[in-house]
């Protein structure tokens, strides 16, 4: 009886003191994407719904995230605005028919506060557009749900310029885009197998 219950306590001990286990993750259905823009003519955006990625999380004991490996993918051609003329002239300006993929693969993310269920994070990682590479720094808050979902929400700022691409014109460069874009993004990650 005193061996039995000794077991349990040290079996007890050992389970609080371990580290929990990182976890795969697969982006949900629910998951989308905005691109803003400016131009001479009118503000203009792009949706799009149908995103692609996985990342490693692991929330410890402190409710502090990080992650190991975080990937998001998204077709260049996926992206939607009202305007098919506009989408066309996007895609070219994006080189999607060499470069048919835009990618964010993080490096590293860390918690920088936590205010009830919410976490502030911050990652950096690699965002390639049109054949570029840049590494950017992406803040995000994040709520863990009580089924164990993630859900990450948050806006990077960014210029076309950086990525070699030149801002679009229409209308014989009567109607020119902004060279500032602002990306909005909600990503929602279950476990896989949920």
């Amino acid at each position: 009886m005193i061996l039995s219950s000794l077991f349990s306590m040290w079996l007890s001990i050992l389970l609080t003191a371990t580290p929990l286990q990182p976890t795969v993750y697969t982006l949900s259905s629910q998951s989308n994407l905005a691109v803003k823009g400016t131009s001479t003519l009118h503000d203009w955006i792009m949706e799009m719904e149908s995103l692609e990625g996985k990342a490693t999380f692991n929330l410890d004991e402190e409710s502090n995230l990080t992650v190991s490996d975080l990937t998001l993918t998204l077709k260049t051609e996926e992206l939607k605005s009202e305007h098919d003329k506009m989408d066309k002239i996007a895609y070219e300006a994006l080189k999607s028919d060499k470069y048919p993929k835009i990618t964010f693969k993080a490096s590293e993310l860390k918690t920088l506060s936590k205010n009830g269920n919410v976490i502030k994070v911050s990652g950096k990682g690699q965002l390639t557009i049109a054949g570029v590479t840049k590494t950017i720094t992406l803040n995000a808050d994040c709520k863990v749900t009580d089924n164990g979902q993630i859900t990450c929400t948050g806006s990077k700022k960014i210029k076309m310029s950086d990525y070699g691409i030149d801002p679009p014109t229409a209308m014989f460069g009567t109607i020119k885009t902004g060279d500032d874009l602002t990306i909005v993004f909600s990503a929602g990650f279950a476990q896989i197998g949920q």
